[in-house]
C-alpha cells in the first residue's frame, strides 16, 4: 500500500458504481440501498470505531461540512472495522434485502482486498468480526421464521 491512500467515499463510489453497471429494475434498487444505507451507518455510528486522533479530525470537519464528513476523512481501515457494526445494525424487512446487503458487504471486503487498500494480516480480527456478521446473515437467511417474512 503505497501512495495516496483512498477516501471510504472514493472507495464507494469506485466500488458501487462497477457493481450498478448493466444493473436495472428491482435489482439495482436494492444495490443503491446498500450504498445508501451503509453510508448512513458510517455517518451515524462509524466514530464508534474510530482512535482519539480521527475523533478530532472528524470533528474538525464536521464543523465545516458535517454531511458526509466520515466518508471523505477517513480510509479503507476504518470501512473494515465498521463493516460488521454495519450488519449488524440492519434489519431488512424482506429476504432479498438481506442477501444483496450481505452479498456486496462480501464483495466490498474482497474489492478493498484485491486493490491492496488494507492489508489483511494486519486487519485480521475485524475482518473476522465482518465474516462472522455475514455468516450470520446467511444463517438468517436460512431460518424458516425469517423466510416467511
Amino acid at each position: 500500500m503505497t501512495g495516496t491512500r483512498p477516501t471510504i467515499d472514493t472507495i464507494l463510489t469506485e466500488f458501487f458504481a462497477a457493481e450498478l453497471e448493466g444493473k436495472r429494475g428491482i435489482t439495482r434498487e436494492r444495490i443503491e440501498f446498500v450504498d445508501v444505507s451503509l453510508r448512513h451507518f458510517l455517518e451515524a455510528a462509524g466514530e464508534q470505531v474510530l482512535v482519539a486522533d480521527d475523533l478530532i479530525l472528524l470533528a474538525t470537519e464536521r464543523e465545516f461540512e458535517p454531511e458526509g464528513a466520515f466518508a471523505r476523512t477517513m480510509h479503507a481501515d476504518d470501512l473494515i472495522f465498521a463493516l460488521a457494526g454495519y450488519l449488524n445494525s440492519m434489519v431488512p424487512r424482506e429476504p432479498m434485502v438481506l442477501r444483496v446487503q450481505l452479498r456486496m458487504v462480501d464483495r466490498l471486503i474482497g474489492w478493498m482486498l484485491g486493490r491492496h487498500l488494507v492489508n489483511h494480516d494486519e486487519l485480521v480480527t475485524p475482518l473476522m468480526h465482518a465474516r462472522a456478521a455475514i455468516d450470520s446473515g446467511r444463517a438468517r437467511l436460512r431460518h424458516p421464521a425469517f423466510r416467511d417474512v
